[in-house]
């Protein structure tokens, strides 16, 4: 099993990508993660396939947090035929506005084989008292 792990601060809203180490790895699943937009609203969260293509697939989402100032990373593990993908939702300390909020996102996961895939996404919030959310997914990739 492989880990990709990526983090992306709140208020910078850069596309972030994990690049694989050349050699026999190439052939792990790779993980490009970003928030693309903050949300001083709170909503559900929502989880789905956005997009399938030769080797590839992407996932959208929303995440929700107690308030802003949270950093969001993602991690992605791989084990025959099933893919994780974990978000966690961590805050950043100092003062903020005590406001639920929502993050947007995209996952997008490539160097994947043919064949159809089990995908957990999974929301966590240490230290919030907030419990996790699972959400349960298929996909083929041709």
């Amino acid at each position: 099993m492989r880990f990709a792990t990526l983090s992306v601060l709140l208020g910078i809203l850069p596309t972030c990508h994990h690049s694989p180490v050349d050699g026999p790895e190439d052939q792990e699943a790779r993980l490009e993660f970003s928030v693309t937009r903050s949300l001083q609203t709170a909503g559900a969260d929502t989880v789905r396939v956005s997009r399938i293509s030769a080797g590839q697939m992407a996932i959208e989402g929303v995440i929700s947090t107690p308030n802003p100032c949270y950093q969001i990373a993602a991690t992605l593990a791989e084990d025959a035929g099933s893919l994780t993908l974990r978000l966690t939702a961590t805050h950043q300390g100092g003062f903020c506005i005590q406001v639920l909020a929502a993050f947007t996102y995209e996952a997008r996961i490539s160097a994947l084989a043919p064949g159809t895939y089990s995908i957990v996404v999974v929301h966590t919030y240490p230290s919030t008292g907030w419990e996790e959310r699972t959400y349960q997914l298929r996909a083929e990739v041709p």
